[in-house]
């Protein structure tokens, strides 16, 4: 009985071993598991921190501010009794005392001719659209001298309503107005377009043949 009853205890013994040894080595790998998950955790915290800086990195920069369109170079013909080109300048600007819109085409230096003139007028605020010589509420002339000659310097005109041996002279202005300006009377304003003219000779100067006029600007 003895030797049975020691031959149990030591049985009981071994197994309770054996079982001991298994829980430690699961407790070993669940140390371990969560070992292994907390550095995946890290690595992968690291590698969101590091999406983060490139897309801070790849906003985009502020984008400068355009040219004004108003201002291009302005460019003049002339084609007819004349041909002749010329560079020249537009200055368009509302004056608030008269309330009325002044364009004006200059070149600085016509040579050879003796005088290119360009000005109109029209009662209102600056703003987009057509003006003609028939135009009720606009005005103005478009005047060119030719060389000198014998006679003085030929001249060729087209106004409101003027009219010259049956022919009629005309201008049409196509405006397409840009950015304003105040100033101490109104108003200047860059602006894009067109301008044509059929000038009539001024007979009395010795000028003949109509001129054809035509402005890009």
């Amino acid at each position: 009985m003895r030797l049975q009853a020691l031959l149990l205890s030591i049985a009981f013994i071994a197994c309770s071993s054996s079982s001991g040894g298994s829980h430690a080595s699961d407790a070993g790998a669940d140390v371990e598991g969560a070992d292994g998950a907390d550095g995946s955790s890290g690595s992968s915290g690291g590698s969101g921190s590091g999406g983060d800086d490139s897309g801070g990195g790849s906003g985009s920069s502020g984008g400068s501010m355009l040219p004004d369109s108003s201002m291009p170079p302005c460019n003049l013909t002339l084609q007819g009794a004349l041909s002749e080109a010329f560079p020249c300048t537009v200055t368009l600007e509302y004056f608030t005392s008269s309330n009325r819109t002044a364009f004006t085409i200059s070149v600085a230096d016509p040579r050879p001719l003796q005088l290119i003139s360009i000005t109109l007028q029209r009662t209102g605020r600056t703003m987009s659209g057509t003006w003609t010589n028939t135009d009720p509420m606009a005005s103005g002339s478009v005047i060119v001298q030719g060389p000198a000659d014998d006679a003085g310097f030929p001249e060729w005109q087209a106004t409101s309503g003027s009219q010259d041996g049956g022919s009629q002279s005309q201008y049409d202005l196509q405006l397409m107005v840009g950015v304003g300006k105040p100033n101490p009377t109104g108003e200047t304003f860059g602006s894009t377009g067109t301008f044509t003219a059929t000038l009539v000779p001024q007979v009395s100067t010795g000028a003949t043949g109509n001129l054809m006029l035509h402005v890009s600007f």
